[in-house]
């Protein structure tokens, strides 16, 4: 049957064939995302983490992000928080401890602002 499908309509098979291929990327991606994504917001906040990784990660708003890491523009939320306390003079666990109080008083109220 699929020899007689390519040989009647080739380019439609072969689309087909390459929808197929991209549902199956996808999916599996989606759903490895889906996964990992709960069991990265029970890690703790580590230095290497960006502040969108962040908002992302733990649903943390970006203001309440800023006013800890202190972020005067955009630019800056692509660099770790252990760049951003250095260029603060901020030491990095009174950061983290900062970021994890954060965290945890998002969570205490639900987690939907």
């Amino acid at each position: 049957m699929i020899g007689r499908l390519w040989r009647r309509h080739p380019v439609l098979t072969l689309a087909f064939a390459l929808a197929l291929v991209a549902v199956g990327f996808f999916g599996v991606r989606a759903l490895t995302f889906a996964v990992t994504l709960a069991w990265r917001a029970e890690q703790p906040v580590a230095a290497w983490m960006t502040p969108r990784y962040i908002e992302r990660t733990y649903d943390l708003r970006r203001e309440e992000l800023g006013a800890i890491l202190r972020l005067d523009e955009a630019g800056e939320a692509g660099l770790p928080v252990d760049a951003l306390a250095r260029a603060a003079g901020r030491p990095l666990a009174e950061v983290l401890a900062e970021l994890e109080a954060a965290i945890a008083a998002h969570e205490a109220q639900g987690g939907d602002e």
